[in-house]
């Protein structure tokens, strides 16, 4: 979707597909974990022992919360990806320099969100934060 964009209005968003390679990366990573999380799950369901109802919790705790942070992955990576035909269909002679800006700043906001998103999973995850480009 980048390339069908005027070059101005790509110089002006030089995180877009970094953002979006990100969350696409993200996104298999979410799929992945749910997998396995899904498997683990499988196997302590059919295990006996006295903290099976303990770890079964535990595991089903982490399949919500890898599906509500894939969710969110894949919502920013819809919006972005809207917000881009947005700024395809602005492009046109028809469209307005007003609103292919209100589009840019509406773009530029999902790309911040992302870079938050970002580094509070890697918080989470014990891993060093990246600083903002």
């Amino acid at each position: 979707l980048m390339d069908g964009l005027p070059t101005a209005v790509r110089e002006a968003l030089p995180r877009v597909t970094d953002a979006s390679a990100m969350l696409a990366a993200e996104i298999e990573a979410l799929r992945g974990r749910e997998r396995a999380i899904s498997g683990e799950l499988r196997t302590a369901r059919a295990t006996a022992g006295e903290d099976r109802s303990q770890r079964v919790a535990t595991l089903e705790h982490a399949r919500e919360v890898a599906r509500a942070r894939l969710g969110t992955a894949m919502a920013a990576l819809e919006s972005i990806r809207l917000e881009l035909l947005r700024l395809q269909a602005d492009a046109a002679p028809a469209g307005g320099m007003t609103e292919q800006l209100e589009v840019l700043a509406a773009l530029r906001r999902h790309v911040d969100a992302v870079g938050e998103v970002e580094r509070a999973l890697q918080r989470e995850a014990g891993r060093p934060a990246p600083t903002p480009a």
